[in-house]
């Protein structure tokens, strides 16, 4: 399960930084077409979050860059190349 493999989940329903990562994950693994899209998505770096990967902005957990994460990810579903 792509949560398992990332070792970032904890309990979302306590924690909501934790929630809000797995919805990103979720996100991305509908808006990529995949599983293995999205792992190779959150590993590779990204401009958008000054050179980290998204897996490296999900670890720090700012609530500002998850919602980066989240509009890269919905400018993707409506076509748009980020």
């Amino acid at each position: 399960m792509l949560f398992r493999s990332l070792s970032l989940m904890t309990n979302p329903i306590a924690d909501p930084i934790g929630l809000r990562r797995a919805e990103i994950i979720a996100h991305a693994a509908v808006s990529l077409d995949g599983q293995k899209n999205a792992m190779d998505w959150l590993q590779r770096p990204s401009p958008h979050m000054g050179g980290r990967t998204p897996l490296h902005v999900l670890g720090e957990g700012n609530p500002d860059e998850l919602q980066q994460l989240d509009d890269v990810l919905t400018a993707l579903d409506y076509g748009m190349h980020t």
